[in-house]
């Protein structure tokens, strides 16, 4: 190994983690390992590597324990210590660690370049120390020598002016002066200049440590024991608004809200007087304020610097602003509310929908075969109630992520177009509709009918903050996030469509928007369900969609709903029946799977009327058994069944019959193994419950394909 080659000592009790680390430094660093602390305290001792990388929650040694050995032994004070640790749920650990004397800190998982990035900033920073430390002995040695230089000179001085008698002796007549002390001379300008280079390296190395604070994620302040701001980093300038020299001088309070900034100074006398450390070394979220007054919620951590040559003491503050965390724990919150919704309400309705599948469809079959008027008239009221209560179903599903749907690719300005008048209509003449659409088409994979009723939903919420009167605008846009703005709303980066709706009206306090999209949470006492606002939530979330709530008291309201760009054109729904059935006919083979028995009667009598031969299974066990030892022309499978679930069953089929058509048939989303099917069958899905027309439909068009 060349010695010139930087060493790495890495030090973590996961030994796949030193595997990797040591993969990505091997080629640029010489890199030994250790598995704990004592281990790595040895090594350190013996090999003196250049930088220490240490992971923080070790077992029975942790990483600040083994930081501390290291800083009280001189032989291994000088060694750079960059800790290991996860992501920003430990910055408290973090400034803990640089207040102990740690150079540096890495997330994991990390980036190959910027671990390589940090390291190389601690070995440049390292060399430089230890030169400076070598310049600092050598310096001394060198003030020695002047010191001994001075004697000299005045005893050659006085030896020199009582035999010449000359009183001062001139640099510049060297020819004059003896060889010796020009010698001193030599010495004394070679301490001067290496003394003058010392004093650069030193210059250097303050520029390089203030270039990595100035790039830290963190902002960073240092204040004295008064609360006046010494020094104020770059980033804390992008976290705040201010620019250094504007807040440089003045107390931190001008950086906190009303609260904080009143409780500030008996922090600070509190700690002088008693040493009671309550904020040094920890870390809490507290409520900032930036330049334009608006607060803003910011983890701060404390840490004591050492005293001052003038005795005082200064403190150093690590600010992250944490607006997009908070942001993304409310959308977390809210999904978590919305899937144990979503799981409670699809395991009741997918046996709903078999019992309402079951109802319609033999009321459908009986009103085939019955002529007397009354019985039929019996029949249509059995079928108006099971699509009741299908629409009941799906109302309950449409604020989960569980529901269907019939999503197609559509134009949203066409939407909002269809249903302008139906709109005017219903905010009555007190409310102006202000309707902006761009030209560029707003395409984009959603339920059309779902959409309509969000934005009648957000409409008519609009019409009674508005009680007298106001405007409403509706817009639509098409947008480009990136990776911070998507995350902020919970959805991947990409092309949106936006949707905007506005009102005038009375607005929404900040403690009531946290719960707007909650399941049965209103505002309307006994009058609202606390539906309305949560389908909205749904409908976005299962579109891959996310939405953003604006709002000011007395001002207005502002909703914005990002919707995935889709460059398709729009296609015909397949539901849009020909009245003559006759034209859905067939002779083909269907094989149907289900474990509700009742559907094994009633999709043959659908079906075989209209030439289709109907085999049924109750699993899928069965079903591969069948498909072993006769053909088929299609298969349809139900999702939710016991031991083998559908999508399960339909991998097997597309591997061993891939020529088989595919038919999912299920009133519930189940995406547990889903992932296991092809997209092409994932889009053939008639929706429970389904009547005989529909099905037809759907059985007639795929075989068809």
């Amino acid at each position: 190994m060349n010695s010139s080659v930087a060493t790495i000592l890495a030090v973590d009790d996961n030994t796949d983690n030193l595997e990797l680390i040591s993969q990505v430094l091997e080629e640029d660093f010489e890199v030994i390992t250790a598995t704990n602390g004592m281990d790595c305290i040895q090594i350190a001792v013996e090999r003196k590597p250049d930088v220490i990388l240490l992971d923080v929650m070790m077992p029975e040694m942790d990483g600040y324990e083994v930081l501390e050995v290291l800083n009280k032994d001189e032989r291994t004070a000088d060694i750079p210590v960059i800790f290991l640790t996860a992501r920003y749920k430990d910055i408290d650990r973090i400034v803990k660690g640089l207040t102990l004397g740690a150079f540096d800190y890495i997330t994991k998982p990390f980036e190959d370049d910027i671990l390589l990035a940090r390291i190389g900033v601690a070995v440049r920073v390292k060399k430089a120390e230890d030169d400076i430390r070598q310049k600092s002995k050598e310096l001394a040695l060198a003030n020695r020598s002047y010191k001994r230089f001075k004697e000299n000179i005045n005893v050659f001085s006085k030896k020199l002016i009582e035999s010449s008698g000359d009183a001062v002796i001139s640099v510049d007549d060297k020819e004059d002066i003896d060889e010796k002390i020009l010698s001193l001379i030599e010495v004394y300008n070679k301490i001067i200049n290496e003394n003058i280079e010392g004093q650069k390296q030193l210059v250097d190395s303050k520029i390089l440590l203030e270039d990595m604070l100035d790039n830290m994620v963190n902002g960073v302040i240092t204040i004295d024991e008064l609360g006046n701001v010494l020094s104020f980093s770059s980033s804390a300038e992008h976290i705040f608004g201010y620019q250094a020299e504007e807040v440089i001088g003045n107390n931190v309070a001008m950086l906190m809200s009303s609260d904080i900034a009143s409780q500030h100074p008996g922090f600070i006398d509190r700690y002088l007087k008693t040493g009671e450390k309550k904020l040094i070394g920890s870390g809490r979220d507290v409520m900032a304020k930036n330049k334009q007054g608006d607060e803003i919620p910011i983890h701060i951590t404390v840490g004591e610097l050492p005293v001052n040559s003038d005795g005082k003491k200064t403190f150093v503050g690590s600010c992250l602003d944490i607006s997009v965390q908070k942001q993304q724990e409310e959308q977390l919150r809210r999904s978590q509310k919305m899937q144990a919704l979503g799981t409670l309400t699809g395991g009741i309705s997918h046996d709903y929908n078999n019992m309402l599948g079951i109802i319609s469809g033999y009321a459908g079959i009986l009103k085939n075969k019955l002529e007397d008027e009354r019985l039929l008239a019996f029949v249509d009221e059995i079928i108006n109630a099971s699509l009741r209560g299908e629409k009941m179903t799906r109302k309950l599903l449409g604020f989960s992520s569980s529901s269907l749907g019939e999503a197609e690719v559509v134009n949203v300005n066409d939407i909002i177009l269809g249903i302008k008048d139906m709109l005017s209509t219903t905010l009555t003449s007190r409310i102006n509709l202000d309707i902006n659409l761009i030209e560029e088409s707003c395409t984009t994979f959603i339920d059309k009918n779902d959409f309509e009723d969000v934005i009648l939903n957000l409409a008519i919420n609009a019409m009674h903050a508005m009680e007298k009167g106001g405007n409403l605008s509706l817009s639509t846009s098409i947008q480009s996030l990136s990776t911070t703005e998507a995350e902020a709303l919970d959805i991947t980066e990409g092309e949106y469509v936006v949707v905007s709706v506005e009102d005038t009206g009375s607005g929404i306090s900040d403690d009531i928007k946290l719960k707007i999209f909650d399941p049965f949470f209103t505002t309307k006492g006994d009058e609202g369900t606390g539906l309305g606002l949560s389908q909205v939530y749904g409908f976005i979330s299962r579109s891959g969609g996310g939405v953003s709530v604006f709002s000011e008291i007395n001002v207005g309201t502002k909703f914005v709903i990002y919707l995935p760009c889709h460059s398709r054109d729009a296609k015909d729904n397949l539901d849009q029946l020909d009245e003559d059935l006759s034209e859905w006919k067939g002779s083909e083979s269907i094989l149907f799977v289900d474990d509700e028995e009742s559907f094994h009667f009633l999709v043959p009598a659908m079906l075989e009327p209209y030439g289709y031969t109907v085999k049924a299974a109750g699993s899928g066990a069965e079903a591969l058994d069948l498909l072993s030892e006769n053909d088929y022309d299609l298969l349809i499978s139900d999702v939710i069944m016991p031991e083998m679930d559908g999508h399960q069953l339909v991998a097997e089929v597309e591997r061993l019959y891939p020529s088989l058509k595919i038919m999912i048939a299920s009133g519930f989303r189940d995406n547990r193994n889903s992932g296991m099917v092809s997209n092409k069958v994932l889009r053939q899905i008639v929706s429970k419950p389904f009547s005989a027309e529909i099905l037809l439909n759907k059985v007639r068009t795929l075989l068809d394909s």
